[in-house]
C-alpha cells in the first residue's frame, strides 16, 4: 500500500463554540462525507504551513496561530493517511466555499449524528475532553475538609473532569465519598471517574451518577463487557505495552507518565517530552501527560502531542497561575 499520505486538517470554532466541517463535493473521493478542513502536506512542507496553505485555498481565511490536537493513523481500501488535527486558535477572515464544498458549523455535541469520514472519529473524543485533568490525593483528615478543598480546586481551575483516586479507602468508605463528590461537582458541571478495583466499582458509575471509570493498566477486567452507555473509559499507562492493551480495550483516553520523578511514582523511569511524543504519535486515541506537572504546562504537552495535562499536586488547593 506504500507509506501513508500525510495529511493536515483544521478545528476552526466560531463564537459560540462551533466548530466548522465541509461536505466533500461530488465527483471528489468519499463524497458525500463530512470533514474538518484541511488536504495533503507536500513534499517539504512543513505541517502547519501545509494547514495554512489549505485552509486560505478552500476557505479564504489566514490561520494566524494554533496547536496540535491529535495525531491518528487511519487505513482505507487504497491507501492508508497519517492525519494531524490541529486547533487553530487565531486566524483570520470570514470563512466560504472556494472549492464547490458545502459548509457547516456544527456544535460538538452534534458531531457524533454527522457522517464524518472514518478517521475524524477520535477526533470528536479530543473535542469533547478538557485540556486539564485532576487525580484526587488520599483523604487526609475529614470528608467535609476533602470536599471543600476539591470544590475550590475545580471551581478555581474551571474543571470540568476529576477522577477520584483513593488507595487507603475500603470500599464501603469510597463508595460513601463517590457519592458525595459526585453530588459536589455536579452543579459546577464537572464530570467524575471512579477509579479503584474494577470488579467492585464498575457498576457503581451508574449508580453514583459517575462519568466513567478510570482503569490501571495492570487492572485485570474483560473491558469488552463493559456496560458503557455513554461513560468515559481512561486508562493510566507507563509503557507502549500498556497502551497497546488501553488502545485493544477500546478506551476514550489514556494517560501516560510520569514526565518528570515524583513521590507517587518514585521507582518509574520518567519518560521526558521527546519519548513522550515517540509512544502517543502511534495512538489513535487521546492521551494526557501526567507526572509532576502544573497547568503551565499545558501549551508543551500538547506541542508533544498530548491532549492536555492529567495532574495531582499541580493542581490541588492551588489556585490558577498568572
Amino acid at each position: 500500500m506504500g507509506s501513508p499520505v500525510h495529511v493536515v486538517a483544521a478545528v476552526l470554532r466560531s463564537a459560540e463554540g462551533h466548530v466548522l466541517i465541509q461536505e466533500r463535493p461530488p465527483g471528489k473521493d468519499m463524497s458525500g462525507y463530512w470533514e474538518f478542513p484541511g488536504g495533503k502536506v507536500q513534499p517539504g512542507e512543513a505541517a502547519w504551513d501545509a494547514l495554512a496553505r489549505e485552509l486560505h485555498e478552500e476557505l479564504g481565511v489566514t490561520a494566524r496561530a494554533g496547536q496540535p490536537l491529535i495525531t491518528l493513523h487511519h487505513t482505507y481500501e487504497e491507501r492508508s493517511v497519517r492525519l494531524e488535527m490541529w486547533d487553530v486558535e487565531h486566524w483570520r477572515g470570514v470563512a466560504h466555499p472556494r472549492e464547490n464544498q458545502t459548509l457547516s458549523w456544527c456544535a460538538v455535541a452534534d458531531l457524533d449524528a454527522v457522517r464524518l469520514l472514518p478517521a475524524d472519529g477520535p477526533v470528536i473524543t479530543a473535542l469533547r475532553l478538557p485540556h486539564v485533568h485532576l487525580v484526587t490525593p488520599d483523604l487526609c483528615g475529614s470528608a467535609a475538609d476533602f470536599l471543600k478543598t476539591l470544590t475550590a480546586t475545580v471551581a478555581a481551575h474551571r474543571l470540568s473532569m476529576v477522577t477520584l483516586r483513593q488507595t487507603v479507602c475500603s470500599d464501603t468508605q469510597y463508595y460513601g465519598l463517590a457519592r458525595a463528590v459526585v453530588q459536589a461537582l455536579a452543579p459546577l458541571g464537572c464530570d467524575v471517574l471512579l477509579h479503584g478495583n474494577p470488579a467492585e466499582r464498575v457498576t457503581w458509575v451508574e449508580e453514583i451518577g459517575a462519568g466513567g471509570f478510570h482503569l490501571c493498566a495492570s487492572d485485570p477486567v474483560d473491558t469488552a463487557s463493559l456496560e458503557r452507555n455513554g461513560h468515559w473509559l481512561a486508562m493510566s499507562c507507563h509503557t507502549l505495552e500498556q497502551l497497546h492493551r488501553a488502545a485493544d480495550a477500546h478506551v476514550d483516553f489514556g494517560l501516560l507518565g510520569p514526565l518528570v520523578s515524583t513521590v507517587s511514582h518514585s521507582g518509574v523511569q520518567p519518560l521526558g517530552w521527546e519519548q513522550f511524543n515517540d509512544l502517543v504519535s502511534e495512538m489513535n486515541f487521546p492521551v494526557y501527560a501526567q507526572g509532576g506537572l502544573r497547568p503551565c504546562d499545558g501549551d508543551r504537552s500538547r506541542a508533544a502531542g498530548a491532549q492536555g495535562i492529567s495532574a495531582l499536586r499541580g493542581l490541588w488547593g492551588t489556585v490558577p497561575e498568572g
